[in-house]
């Protein structure tokens, strides 16, 4: 994985062909004890990635993609692609249990021919109904539409975080969105919140206590997310304090 920051570039991927652990990276005082911090300063992580670059020791253990598009600011910093792209649930378009590993072929032919088996690795239906789906994905640009849907959802939930006191911060990509409660992970906020959209019309779950996840599927039009953000704003005024 090559990350672009100002005019240089940084290849933080081993000869090996994995990235550093959160672990081992902790042990040798490179990182902070939970990771990346939520707030940091992007000369700071620019340095941090150069001591994984230049650190001689190696480890057979990946550090997975999301770890760092969640934490690079996109107007700053750019990444290539992910050495290896695992993918599951949704790539059957719910219809099928099916999961796929996607990298290049110097490095998925590291396993070599009777190194490795699956009892349903290369299942007929499954690969069908998942081409099946990631065609009606690509077609239908759903992928566009999550993105631009998305940015919507969170522009109009900051909006109301703006003067709110139940609700400290929504995140996501996509649509796949969160917001973060202004309670404890111990409080039953959060669940009576989801048990009030579901009466005024909309599902939702907790998670992590104070947190309250919103997945729509993908084919979401943007009359149903005004629906929906109408629902979950008039939910969220009856818990004001």
């Amino acid at each position: 994985m090559v990350i672009k920051y100002k005019n240089y570039k940084i290849d933080i991927v081993t000869t090996d062909g994995f990235l550093y652990p959160n672990s081992y990276l902790q042990e040798r005082n490179l990182m902070g004890k939970k990771g990346f911090p939520e707030s940091y300063d992007v000369n700071s992580l620019f340095k941090f990635l150069l001591k994984v670059k230049n650190s001689q020791e190696k480890v057979y253990a990946p550090i997975y993609s999301h770890q760092v598009y969640d934490v690079l600011p996109s107007e700053q910093f750019s990444v290539d692609r992910p050495d290896i792209l695992i993918l599951g649930k949704a790539i059957s378009g719910g219809t099928y249990p099916v999961s796929a590993v996607l990298c290049d072929s110097h490095i998925m032919d590291v396993i070599q021919p009777g190194q490795h088996g699956s009892t349903f690795g290369g299942n007929p239906m499954a690969c069908t109904v998942a081409m099946e789906a990631l065609e009606v994905i690509r077609d239908e640009k759903l992928t566009q539409n999550a993105r631009s849907l998305g940015k919507r959802f969170r522009a109009a939930l900051q909006d109301y975080i703006m003067t709110s006191t139940i609700v400290k911060k929504v995140r996501g990509k996509g649509l796949l969105n969160a917001i973060v409660i202004n309670d404890s992970e111990e409080s039953k906020t959060a669940w009576n919140i989801c048990m009030k959209l579901k009466d005024n019309g909309l599902l939702a779950k907790p998670t992590h206590g104070n947190i309250i996840r919103f997945a729509p599927p993908l084919v979401m039009t943007e009359a149903q997310l005004e629906e929906c953000i109408d629902i979950i704003t008039t939910t969220l005024k009856a818990f004001e304090v």
